[in-house]
């Protein structure tokens, strides 16, 4: 690849005004001409991308200041994808058959651009498909009739990986054109997914050799960027020749723009610093906005509100002479602002309207938000807190934007936890809100950070565009491994230098770890070993992929497609996957507390009181599971010293009955995301120790997912489910009696919102919600047959269901679990769905080599994948000397459990039988053996004890105490299997296809992404439709 030299730019990229060379909409073909109805003639800046843009199919860069109309290019660039396909003035396109992707850097910018085309390219029948994260898309029908894709790059990224097996990357054969919005987008947190999860896989796609005459293998690519010195760069990796790269500087952007960084003394929290700077908001209101509208950025929704009250109350203590507030200016503007603020539904706005000051957010609701921006817009209201997002979706341009404090709470899947520093984009998009073109000859913007943050937000404009790639390097190269687009060695190495990466390692190696020693042409000979066979040899080692040295094939490994599925980080996988055997609950909290997911989440050391306060409470409802002391590990630790063991500490004072209410505004921040990402790792440990037929550590896994997505353990009140059903609520009917889902069902309308306290119809929304988490009842039954040689056991398990769920057509999702506890090894793993499975059902297996003096003890649960509380199970035990089979005389009668159904209040039930030896003269059996014996328990509903509990002395793995004295819980305590009722929230959502057991490697010609790809391709050329 041929890199340009640094500070190129092309000989075409001055930039004229001259009237000679605008462009008009009329120049457009007449059916593409009434897409633009809000002006007539194309702007300098557009009309200087127009030829390369319309009039070429060329991959194109452009590179501007915010609110140039960079947005019009893309369109341009579309529309030619779309202009091969007019005969004689007529648009005619058969549905689906190629397809632009607009790639946003957010999910706002996306919802709003789909919401646009939409509208406007409906008039030529395309379909424009909007794939975030508030759509559930089936891909194979929502996306292969699409004309136009809106997404973003995690969201395209996550679409191929988690469905690649169902045909999720089917539509990549069709793809024609990509746009990139704010494509130095690269240079954040979030750029690898742009980068390698979304580009270079479809370069890698585009380039494959039977994939020729379909749109993919002519694919072009249209970048657009703000300001970035080195773009040359994002040209050079999109393989744009020198006449398709424009830059423009800020002398061309509409009003001129003059940047303020103030710099302030850090305080303990970023919480507190964020606050404290409100004090400082009037004098830099006053001193820079000249009287016209102030546009101020918060960090949170809440932010805004505290903040606009902070401005009213800081406004009525000063006096201004000839003014009624300091943001109202005469009395015509006062009663405009009387007049809308008794429209207004919140009533917090309602007063600080009055002053002349608003805020508006997500929260806010939509009636509100609208005679907001009416207000704004009208220069009504001096002074709008908003939230950053705002800045990439409603256009409010205002003459002063002050951005108050540069951090903000991460909250969004795949970010790092905790406050980060804003990116790039968001800055640069905030900015660009400041000058309004039609009332303003400059704009201002003013930028409260900490001190020593200043140099960074002064340098914003000249920040060279970097790839992310390298710290996340062996997880994208493990997902294109799974994908198949990367089969070896050599693709591999292919596919790093499809990659912008590539690109700046060859321009700045040392920066990227290169290149220590040695001539500059030895680049491309270091990449290889030290990137490429480097972390290839590290997903090797521990299981993830296979490698064949000698043909240097790669076949990706069962572990190795849960890391991509889940979006694992490689050195969590690691630990995930060197579990010891025989696992508790605590192990895999501490797999959570240690992810390298959650490394950002740090110890502060205002924090240590009270996380030894909640370590060490001794009171009913305390935690779950403590850390222990390492001197002793029966009793709780004193001092909190690691932020693994915060994690920990924080995931059992998030999941308590009883939530602490000592946690402060930062810390309940972080649980939210800490129970975020533990719920995704839990998925994976799930499944992953499903497939090592590790009985303990997957029926853990299994469970804490469930209770990390419900927000509570297994033993909590049912009722808190139900979405609408909060903790205070759920106390309120646990006060009055009703703790279960069915208790619930059963409750009048009425009394269950006198209960609550609330009014009609909420009782009637309950329980519509309820009846959908009800499940059918079921009963296990579980035979032993006979003996086999080496201590083997035949068994019979029987699945009965006893009635149907009460609402029609709902499937709930199960996972049927039977193992063997002194091997700790899972014996039969099947996914079910209680209201389908064919009843009864049977199944019989064979346990493995045991000890031969060895008490034999089996479990068997159905645990359902959403609901917690409601699953069952039981466990059987069977002594060495016990008749079984044919030395009993008949068949042995089963031991049996019922799950808690839709016609019993009672919990579900934990059935424990134990068979009895043969007759020896030291036991007193009246029957001498020929019966069997079965006792069976209900679990009592109640929380283990938390410095555990003895066990049976036939216990073994599971049942053991654990090391360091945790308790263990669910199947495996002495007495309770598996039903503990806890519960919360319950979110709709499918289950997850279960990875197989039985085979560890995806076959050479199995349902892989090319294959899919190709299959599309082919019909394309043979001339047929999907």
């Amino acid at each position: 690849m041929h890199l340009p030299e640094e500070g190129w730019c092309s000989g075409d990229q001055e930039c004229t005004t001259d009237a000679d060379h605008i462009h008009s909409v009329s120049e457009l073909p007449g059916c593409f001409q009434s897409l633009f109805t809000e002006f007539r003639y194309f702007n300098a800046i557009q009309s200087e991308c127009f030829a390369s843009a319309f009039k070429s199919d060329s991959n194109m860069v452009v590179s501007a200041p915010t609110a140039t109309g960079k947005t019009t290019i893309l369109e341009l660039a579309m529309l030619r994808t779309f202009s091969n396909y007019i005969e004689n003035g007529v648009f005619n396109l058969q549905p689906g058959s190629l397809k632009v992707i607009y790639l946003g850097p957010c999910k706002s910018l996306v919802q709003e651009k789909a919401n646009d085309w939409r509208a406007r390219l409906g008039k030529l029948n395309l379909t424009v498909r909007e794939v975030t994260g508030d759509t559930d898309i089936t891909p194979n029908e929502s996306l292969d009739d699409a004309d136009v894709i809106c997404t973003t790059p995690e969201k395209l990224d996550a679409i191929t990986r988690k469905r690649h097996d169902q045909g999720g990357m089917r539509f990549f054969a069709e793809i024609a054109c990509v746009l990139i919005d704010e494509v130095h987008l690269l240079s954040e947190n979030r750029g690898a997914a742009l980068e390698a999860g979304a580009i270079s896989r479809i370069k890698m796609v585009s380039k494959y050799h039977d994939l020729h005459q379909v749109p993919v293998n002519n694919v072009r690519f249209v970048a657009v960027s703000a300001t970035v010195p080195n773009i040359e760069d994002i040209a050079a990796w999109l393989e744009t020749p020198s006449m398709a790269v424009k830059t423009f500087g800020d002398e061309m952007r509409p009003v001129p723009l003059q940047t303020i960084v103030k710099g302030y003394v850090p305080s303990k929290t970023d919480f507190l610093f964020e606050t404290r700077l409100s004090d400082f908001l009037y004098e830099v209101i006053h001193q820079h906005s000249a009287g016209k509208p102030t546009l101020l950025f918060c960090s949170s929704r809440k932010g805004t509100c505290d903040t606009a009250q902070h401005l009213l109350n800081t406004t009525s203590n000063r006096f201004i002479p000839g003014r009624i507030s300091a943001y109202v200016v005469n009395a015509h503007q006062q009663e405009q602002l009387r007049q809308a603020s008794l429209k207004f539904i919140d009533k917090q706005l309602q007063k600080v309207v009055l002053a002349g000051i608003g805020f508006h957010n997500a929260a806010v609701e939509a009636q509100d938000r609208i005679l907001i921006e009416q207000l704004f817009r009208n220069s009504l209201l001096m002074v709008l807190c908003t939230t950053s997002t705002l800045a990439l979706g409603v256009n409010l341009p205002a003459h002063l934007v002050v951005i108050k404090g540069t951090r903000r709470w991460c909250s969004e899947p795949g970010e790092p936890a905790g406050y980060q520093e804003y990116e790039r984009t968001t800055c640069l998009q905030m900015i660009g809100r400041a000058g309004r073109p039609q009332f303003d000859t400059c704009g201002t913007a003013v930028i409260m950070t900490q001190k020593q943050l200043v140099p960074r937000y002064q340098s914003l404009f000249s920040e060279r565009v970097e790839s992310q790639l390298n710290g996340c390097f062996a997880e994208y190269l493990n997902a294109e491994i799974v994908l198949r687009t990367i089969a070896d060695t050599s693709m591999a190495l292919r596919w790093l230098q499809s990659t912008f990466l590539y690109v700046r390692a060859r321009r700045h190696p040392q920066q990227y770890g290169l290149l220590q020693h040695g001539l500059r042409q030895d680049v491309d000979l270091q990449m290889q070993p030290k990137l490429v066979v480097a972390n290839i040899d590290q997903l090797a080692k521990h299981g993830l992929v296979e490698f064949d040295t000698a043909s240097t094939r790669l076949s990706a490994l069962v572990p190795g497609q849960l890391m991509a599925h889940h979006y694992i980080r490689l050195h969590t996988m690691i630990h995930l996957v060197n579990l010891k055997s025989q696992a508790t609950m605590p192990d895999l909290l501490m797999i959570i507390g240690e992810s390298e997911e959650l490394n950002s989440i740090k110890l502060r050391r205002a924090e240590k009181k009270v996380l030894n306060s909640i370590n060490t409470d001794q009171s009913d409802g305390c935690v779950r599971f403590f850390v222990p002391d390492e001197m002793k590990p029966s009793k709780p630790k004193l001092r909190i010293q690691l932020s693994s063991e915060k994690i920990f500490v924080l995931i059992n004072a998030a999941l308590n009955e009883n939530a602490s209410s000592e946690l402060d505004f930062s810390l309940r921040q972080e649980v939210d995301q800490v129970l975020r990402v533990a719920e995704r790792i839990a998925s994976c440990m799930a499944r992953q120790y499903a497939h090592t037929k590790q009985l303990a550590a997957a029926v853990h896994a299994h469970g804490l997912a469930k209770c990390m997505r419900q927000r509570m353990w297994e033993d909590g009140a049912q009722t808190r489910q139900v979405q609408q059903i909060g903790r205070q609520q759920s106390n309120r009917l646990a006060s009055a009696g009703i703790k279960t889902l069915l208790q619930l069902s059963e409750l009048d309308p009425r009394r269950l919102e006198s209960i609550v306290q609330r009014s009609y119809p909420f009782g009637n929304l309950i329980k519509q919600e309820v009846v959908k988490l009800l499940v059918p009842r079921v009963k296990l039954h579980l035979y032993p047959l006979g003996r086999l040689h080496h201590s083997r056991v035949e068994m019979e398990l029987v699945v009965e269901r006893l009635a149907a769920a009460p609402h029609i057509g709902k499937q709930s999702h199960a996972k049927l679990i039977v193992g063997c506890v002194n091997d700790d090894r899972i014996l039969l793993y099947e996914h079910i769905v209680l209201e389908n499975f064919p009843s009864p059902y049977k199944v019989k297996f064979i346990t493995e080599k045991q000890a031969p003096q060895a008490a034999l003890e089996i479990v068997a649960c159905i645990m359902l994948d959403r609901q917690v509380g409601m699953d069952t199970s039981l466990r059987l035990v069977i002594p060495s000397s016990a008749p079984l089979g044919d030395e009993a005389g008949a068949r042995a009668a089963p031991v049996s459990s019922v799950s808690e159904g839709t016609d019993s209040s009672t919990p579900a039930q934990s059935a424990t039988t134990v068979l009895p030896h043969l007759a020896s003269p030291d036991d007193d059996l009246s029957d001498n053996g020929a019966s069997v014996v079965r006792t069976a328990a209900i679990a009592k509903n109640t929380r283990p004890d938390r410095c555990g509990s003895s066990l049976t002395e036939n216990a073994r793995g599971p049942f053991r105490q654990h090391q360091n004295h945790w308790p263990s819980s669910g199947i495996f305590s002495a007495t309770d299997c598996s039903n503990g009722r806890s519960s919360a929230h319950a979110r709709d959502g499918k289950s997850e296809p279960d990875v197989p057991i039985a085979s560890s490697r995806i076959p050479a010609g199995g349902n892989n992404m090319l294959s899919m790809v190709r299959k599309k391709a082919q019909k394309l050329q043979d001339g047929e439709g999907e």
